[in-house]
């Protein structure tokens, strides 16, 4: 058990790595550094939401990690290769033990995504 969560861990390491950077958004280290306390004061689905409005490079990265990461071995099969459009509505439809488990998921996420983008000061 104790190999398996280690090796979730790598994975997850290595993908906030080659994800630490985004073309698409222009303030996306500090939105990386902003996003869990987002999740946890406005909850996944509205955070998603705005996310998808405001800053893709940050949406996308969570749309990758939980809908087409091969190395996320934790994703829900229901989430399995939705396209961006379908990926909030897909969230919106969960049932809540699904939802926590997204959730708790993209937060383990970005644990390693804050380690890797750079710091403003």
């Amino acid at each position: 058990m104790e190999n398996q969560r280690l090796d979730i861990e790598q994975k997850r390491a290595k993908f906030a790595f080659d994800n630490k950077t985004s073309a698409e958004s222009s303030n996306y280290d500090a939105m990386v550094k902003k996003v869990p306390a987002y999740i946890q004061t406005n909850g996944f689905v509205y955070t998603i939401a705005f996310l998808a409005e405001k800053d893709k490079g940050v949406f996308k990265t969570i749309w990758k990690w939980n809908c087409n990461a091969p190395e996320n071995t934790m994703k829900l099969s229901s989430l399995n290769g939705k396209s961006e459009n379908q990926f909030l509505a897909t969230l919106i439809n969960l049932e809540d033990e699904d939802l926590r488990l997204v959730t708790l998921e993209t937060l383990a996420l970005f644990t390693w995504l804050r380690r890797f983008v750079k710091d403003e000061d």
